[in-house]
């Protein structure tokens, strides 16, 4: 399996066990690595997509941003076809950033997004999903719309449903968008509902006109008159009438006389509000001074706190992984004493073994030694006994050999000397029938 398949598992697993939670490292790796998947055509995109669950929305959007441009269109369906329906929080979110993530580079997947996450039927929206919208369209980073309301779109009724609702939520005084970041928003949607094949008259458009131009009054004079020019703000019409041309049956009217194209002069206020205004204006100035500086506050603090999250995220893993290594370390611990609880255990037993063999080698040693002193008399008792029968049976044996033995004083003869040398050889023969070995000269 391709590495990068191998790493992002890893990092899915790890969010997993977080419960979804990741570092700024850990995004920024899965991104690197879901972007370079899906914009590898040598791969199969399946198995990573199996694995985004776990991933958080601004990891994939991020990924997404970078390598939908070059994506094919068969990788581009097949990510469209894993993209979950937007049922919970979690894939509502997700589904917002991916749709903020193309809105510069592809219109049309983006407005198919937007439109699964803005209801139909004139349901409204609830509180989280205008939260939601506003953080990912209208936080930190700065979208242009002009691609999504500028491009080609062939379903226009839908362009205008969404531009309705995100301008909407845009003007909305509860979520606090800037001034700049609504002008993007109403530039791009009078730009698009400006040019000529674009309807004119429906309730719908005037309504949306009236909101942008009465939100417009809000704006610093420099984005003001980037969509209405100076001195034309009063002769602005927020419901136009419909065209004479566009209405069936009506004939065309003469044309009126053309008033003065002359500047109208400028409306002069007297009495208290006269009085009032000087004091307004550097009361809205000073809080608007007051505010610019309670959001550059919160901005340091956010920088502050992001720089915080880290480390914190980086210490709870450090502390987890020390946890696990000392669940380890105290197993081992167990495993290590039960060890010496039974080498103890078999040591008492060898060293009672040991105690008991030497006790049974004493004994054996004694009963040994009785033994042999009791074989020893046994062999001398049955050896005298043997050699007092021996010396019997040879002295019968000798004594029946000399009978016949003369006497001494008996002169000897030359016969009577062979019957002598004939009993001594007889004599010598008995000794060796009873395996006395005599030798006999030659």
């Amino acid at each position: 399996m391709d590495e990068r398949f191998t790493e992002l598992q890893a990092i899915s697993l790890a969010a997993r066990a977080k419960k979804g939670r990741m570092d700024a490292a850990a995004r920024e790796k899965a991104s690197a690595l879901l972007a370079s998947i899906l914009a590898d055509s040598t791969v199969d995109p399946g198995p990573s997509l199996e694995l985004l669950e776990d991933i958080k929305a601004e990891a994939i959007a991020e990924a997404i941003r970078g390598c939908w441009p070059n994506m094919d269109a068969v990788r581009r369906n097949a990510f469209r076809r894993w993209v979950p329906t937007p049922t919970t929080e979690r894939s509502y979110r997700r589904l917002a950033f991916l749709a903020a993530s193309i809105l510069e580079s592809d219109a049309t997947t983006a407005l198919e997004w937007l439109g699964s996450l803005i209801p139909r039927g004139g349901k409204n929206l609830g509180k989280e999903s205008r939260e939601i919208l506003s953080s990912v369209f209208f936080g930190e980073r700065v979208l242009s719309f002009d691609t999504l309301i500028g491009g080609d779109v062939t379903n226009a009724p839908e362009l205008l449903r969404i531009c309705t609702v995100l301008f909407d939520i845009a003007s909305d005084p509860t979520l606090a968008i800037s001034a700049m970041k609504r002008a993007g928003l109403a530039t791009a949607i009078s730009d698009y509902l400006g040019r000529p094949h674009t309807p004119k008259d429906d309730l719908l458009i005037s309504e949306l006109r009236s909101k942008i131009v009465a939100d417009a009054k809000k704006w610093p004079a420099a984005l003001r008159d980037r969509l209405i020019p100076a001195g034309q703000e009063a002769h602005a019409d927020p419901l136009p009438s419909p065209s004479v041309e566009l209405i069936p049956g009506a004939e065309p009217q003469s044309q009126a006389p053309q008033e003065s194209s002359e500047p109208m002069p400028p409306i002069v206020t007297v009495g208290p509000l006269q009085e009032e205004l000087p004091r307004l204006e550097d009361e809205l100035s000073n809080r608007i001074t007051a505010m610019a500086r309670e959001v550059d506050l919160l901005r340091r603090a956010h920088e502050r706190i992001a720089k915080l999250v880290h480390p914190a995220e980086h210490i709870e893993v450090q502390h987890e992984i020390a946890r696990r290594q000392l669940e380890q370390i105290q197993g081992l611990l167990r495993l290590a004493e039960d060890e010496r609880d039974r080498a103890k255990e078999e040591s008492t037993r060898a060293i009672q073994r040991a105690s008991e063999l030497a006790t049974a080698l004493v004994q054996m040693k004694a009963d040994s030694e009785s033994e042999c002193k009791r074989l020893a008399q046994q062999i001398s008792a049955n050896a005298t006994g043997r050699i007092e029968e021996f010396k019997k049976k040879l002295g019968l044996t000798l004594s029946r050999l000399v009978v016949d033995l003369p006497g001494r004083g008996i002169p000897v003869t030359a016969e009577l000397g062979k019957v002598l040398l004939l009993q001594f050889h007889q004599f010598l023969d008995a000794l060796r029938q009873e395996g006395i070995e005599t030798r006999i000269g030659s």
